[in-house]
């Protein structure tokens, strides 16, 4: 395709991203906030708090975080495990990455929001996007999630979480937001698809076959979007 038909996003245009929220797929939608002012839809699994409990607030250090926890409880006469304090400091370190990046996509001009939603969960999924999926013109699949380990030491349950996350999500996606709808398509795989990676048999697998059902959706858009979209500086 000629790189020259390719039509550039546009405030218009209503981006729906997985994995939104956070990381380098965040960065990416920041970016093409900076570049042409879109509409950002944010899915993930992360709980965005309307308001941040009292023992958080004004602290910014993982370990003040920590600290001001375990003194919260201890003068209300309770007991706290390790994993349920590591659960709440990372709720609330992760609720504020999300905030951060809708507050990055408003001052680069664009316009954002975020929904709670795990994406192989169909029935959830199109519950939540009802209301706004006749507006969705724009795709961005980053979500993944890795369980490492080498393959012997791999149950089911580790697959069925990289493999769902990465493929049933991507599929969940276009059953609800249908390609014919998209203008712009961007799947986020990697290299580990083609030479593989240690202890990733089923991240690999699962790159790969993004990469296969980005080549068969055969989007009219899909490549001048990826040239275009590999230009943008984040």
């Amino acid at each position: 395709m000629d790189q020259n038909s390719f039509t550039p996003p546009s405030p218009d245009t209503h981006f729906l991203v997985s994995g939104g929220g956070k990381g380098i797929t965040a960065e990416n939608a920041i970016a093409l906030a900076k570049n042409f002012q879109s509409r950002f839809t944010l899915l993930g699994r992360s709980d965005l708090l309307d308001k941040e409990p009292d023992w958080s607030q004004a602290v910014d250090s993982e370990a003040d975080l920590k600290q001001n926890l375990l003194n919260s409880f201890q003068a209300n006469n309770k007991k706290i495990t390790p994993k349920e304090m590591e659960k709440m400091i990372r709720q609330v370190m992760s609720s504020r990455e999300i905030q951060t990046t809708l507050q990055q996509i408003e001052q680069a001009g664009g316009k954002g929001k975020y929904l709670q939603v795990d994406i192989t969960d169909k029935k959830d999924l199109e519950e939540k996007l009802k209301p706004i999926k006749s507006e969705i013109n724009g795709l961005l699949h980053g979500a993944g999630a890795l369980a490492d380990k080498f393959i012997e030491d791999k149950k089911e349950s580790d697959f069925e979480l990289v493999y769902g996350v990465k493929v049933d999500g991507l599929k969940n996606l276009l059953k609800i937001v249908s390609p014919e709808n998209l203008e712009y398509l961007i799947l986020f795989s990697s290299v580990a698809g083609f030479y593989g990676n240690a202890g990733q048999a089923d991240y690999s697998l699962s790159n790969e076959v993004l990469n296969k059902l980005a080549h068969h959706l055969h989007h009219p858009l899909l490549l001048g979007c990826l040239l275009h979209f590999h230009q943008v500086k984040v």
